[in-house]
């Protein structure tokens, strides 16, 4: 469970960790129950040296089962074939000991990556349209993008308090001037979020003339 936000320049996560239970709210979308934890972490990793799909990798974003997205990061960033993560993801589900959902957002040089494993089926998506939002709070995220118009960490935070898992403040990673990710850690208030409750209003578009009948009404 968590929130990824990014909009082309800005990566943004919540810091909720999250753990199966068996008696907790289900999340209709990953297929498992999930209750709040108090720790916190996170969930973006800055690669040294590591290319995916042929371009550098700026940083890799987790979500989902932490031994999912922790297998998937650590493959990527050691530069191992995904054919051969999905084996060994594959090998450890059979042990039953986690959820086989899970995967890494990957931001790369030449490209945005969602690397995603869903009942023993690893897929590769290439994201070419922006915002892009995933996770228990990603549809939330996406509409505070592109309706009140937040950027990714207050899309984030936005997400984090409606969205049961999510939270614990935003981790966001930025290019800085020589072009090297930069991670910092961030926490919004509930004052700063609450300048984006009330948009200004759409102006509605003038009224047509109606048209006359046949019989000149």
């Amino acid at each position: 469970m968590t929130t990824i936000a990014f909009d082309g320049n800005t990566l943004a996560t919540d810091r909720r960790s999250s753990r199966p239970t068996p008696d907790n709210v289900h999340c209709p979308k990953c297929e498992e129950d999930i209750t709040h934890t108090g720790q916190e972490t996170n969930k973006i990793y800055l690669p040294k040296g590591a290319s995916f799909k042929g371009s550098k990798v700026y940083a890799i974003a987790s979500m989902g089962a932490q031994v999912t997205s922790t297998g998937l990061k650590t493959c990527i960033a050691g530069g191992i074939d995904l054919d051969t993560a999905n084996t060994m993801l594959k090998a450890f589900q059979s042990t039953g000991s986690f959820t086989p959902y899970g995967g890494v957002a990957v931001w790369c040089e030449k490209g945005f990556y969602e690397v995603m494993l869903h009942k023993n089926k690893l897929k590769v998506t290439e994201i070419t349209k922006f915002p892009y939002t995933v996770g228990s709070g990603g549809d939330l995220a996406k509409m505070a993008m592109e309706l009140l118009g937040a950027d990714p960490d207050m899309a984030v935070a936005i997400a984090s308090r409606y969205d049961i898992g999510s939270g614990g403040g935003v981790n966001l990673v930025m290019l800085d001037d020589a072009g090297e990710p930069k991670r910092s850690e961030k926490t919004i208030s509930a004052e700063e979020m609450d300048l984006y409750k009330h948009p200004k209003p759409v102006p509605k578009p003038a009224a047509k003339p109606r048209a006359k009948t046949g019989n000149g009404k």
